[in-house]
């Protein structure tokens, strides 16, 4: 196996473990690792509208939406109109 291939796998390995630690450090809070990155967004840019955050994080505006509105219901965020 190359050099490359090698960097490549053990970076896959870090990754999936690094989002399993985050879902059981933030469970308690019922958010997982994939809404961590929007709260990460939101807490360092107060005010952000829903289309910059979508365009940081480089996902869909519907993966937006769903992780910023549970994240609302949870009471961790608040999101408010212009």
């Amino acid at each position: 196996m190359s050099d490359t291939s090698n960097f490549i796998l053990n970076l896959s390995v870090l990754f999936r473990n690094t989002q399993k630690y985050f879902d059981k450090m933030l469970a308690p809070y019922d958010i997982g690792s994939g809404q961590l990155t929007f709260l990460l967004i939101i807490n360092e840019n107060e005010g952000i509208t829903m289309q910059d955050v979508t365009r940081i994080s480089e996902v869909d505006k519907g993966t937006t939406t769903k992780s910023i509105q549970r994240l609302i219901e949870q009471g961790v965020c608040k999101c408010s109109t212009r």
